[in-house]
């Protein structure tokens, strides 16, 4: 059986159904006109400007030193800089190591700053500048270090500084911070470093095998005497010359008498 459907019946609810159509356009244009003059006044206005610039992770150079390298001013449009022309700029500066800068919609840039690792202070012409872990040296630093670090003595050339440093590096906290001076002592083939330790003792080796001879350090002082203060010779093997067989106590013309000391 056919049924038959007025049209005229059909009318107001095809006029509904175009009607409703058009105000979803209607909103839809109205929505996006005011999202494109939101947007406009967001970036013509200081809305969209640089308010703040965090530094983290300074302790090498003052946190406005970073800022500055950076070439950030207050005022600038935030979505305007560029990040890796910025990372680039900070990445020369000697105290970085490496560096991230982001953004956010509350207008603040940070920079989060990973510094090098300083590994001694170096006598220069008279003064004392800190050398980090490339080897470089920094004229001054703002704070102090939060760790003991020892003072190198007749380093001249950067790659003698660089070697020590790299040697520096590889050694246990615990061991590191008892060492008060290094000085190099050039040789015919190889250098050799003199170490002056805090706990009274000296210890000579080469410059090349510097962290791995030291890591016995501790377990050839306990094999001494409480009393017992010297030289610990560890070039090949390890031997221990007390401090009065060197200077005292032997005819002048007799070779000290070095004892033998057991890595373990």
């Amino acid at each position: 059986m056919t049924t038959v459907v007025d049209i005229q019946d059909k009318i107001p609810e095809l006029v509904k159904k175009k009607r409703r159509r058009l105000n979803r356009r209607f909103y839809t244009f109205i929505l996006i006109v005011i999202l494109l003059l939101l947007t406009l006044i967001y970036f013509q206005t200081g809305l969209s400007d640089v308010k703040e610039v965090d530094v983290y992770g300074a302790s090498l150079a003052e946190p406005i030193e970073y800022v500055e390298e950076s070439g950030i001013r207050m005022g600038d449009s935030i979505w305007g800089l560029d990040l890796k022309e910025i990372e680039s700029k900070l990445q020369k500066m000697p105290t970085v190591k490496a560096v991230e800068v982001s953004r956010s919609w509350n207008r603040i840039v940070s920079l989060k700053v990973q510094e090098k690792m300083p590994v001694a202070y170096i006598e220069t012409e008279g003064l004392f500048q800190l050398m980090v872990e490339d080897g470089t040296e920094l004229p001054y630093v703002h704070n102090q270090m939060t760790r003991k670090i020892p003072i190198l003595s007749k380093f001249e050339t950067l790659d003698q500084k660089q070697q020590i440093a790299q040697q520096l590096l590889q050694i246990d906290d615990t061991v590191f911070e008892l060492i008060s001076e290094i000085i190099i002592v050039p040789a015919d083939h190889e250098l050799k470093v003199h170490l002056y330790m805090d706990d009274g003792n000296e210890v000579h080796t080469l410059m090349n095998n510097l962290a791995e001879r030291l890591t016995y350090y501790p377990q050839l002082v306990t094999q001494l005497g409480p009393q017992d203060k010297g030289v610990f010779d560890l070039e090949v093997g390890a031997y221990f010359t007390s401090y009065d067989k060197l200077y005292g106590g032997s005819e002048q013309n007799e070779q000290p008498e070095q004892e033998e000391v057991e890595e373990e």
